[in-house]
Formats: C-alpha cells, sequence, structure tokens
C-alpha cells in the first residue's frame, strides 16, 4: 500500500543532512568551466571607459570648470583647480 516509513528508533539515530549538502556535493563534482572571454572583454571595455572619462576630466578641466561652476569645488578638493 504506501511506502514503510522509518520507526522513531531509527530516525532518532540518524541525523537528517545539513540543508544545501545535496547541492554542494553536486558542485563539488562540476567540472571548472574557464572564464568567459566576452564577460573578459566587457569588463576590459568598462576600465577603458573609465579611464578615458577619468583623463577628459582632466584634460579638459577649464572647459568643464566654466561650463559648470559647481564641479570647480570638486576640482580645488582634488587639487586640480
Amino acid at each position: 500500500m504506501g511506502a514503510p516509513t522509518a520507526s522513531p528508533t531509527e530516525s532518532a539515530r540518524t541525523p537528517p543532512p545539513p540543508p544545501g549538502a545535496a547541492a554542494q556535493d553536486r558542485l563539488a563534482d562540476a567540472p571548472s568551466s574557464p572564464p568567459d572571454r566576452f564577460a573578459l572583454a566587457g569588463w576590459l571595455v568598462t576600465l577603458l571607459v573609465l579611464a578615458l572619462a577619468a583623463y577628459a576630466g582632466y584634460a579638459f578641466r577649464a572647459e568643464i570648470m566654466t561650463a559648470w561652476p559647481p564641479s570647480q569645488r570638486l576640482y580645488a578638493l582634488l587639487g586640480l583647480a
């Protein structure tokens, strides 16, 4: 009829497995994948864009301070005014 159930003495002897134990076993057995080239390229492009933005902020600081006067405080704080 139904599946046999463990008696109370049997279940008291064996503690239940910790949560996520099966998932950890599967992850340990999974082969490690090589880094994704597109993700690496994305990070490099992002760093390049940030570096170019920082350079432009430095190279055109006089024009930026003229066009947007509140930026003078930032440049003065950085010692670039």
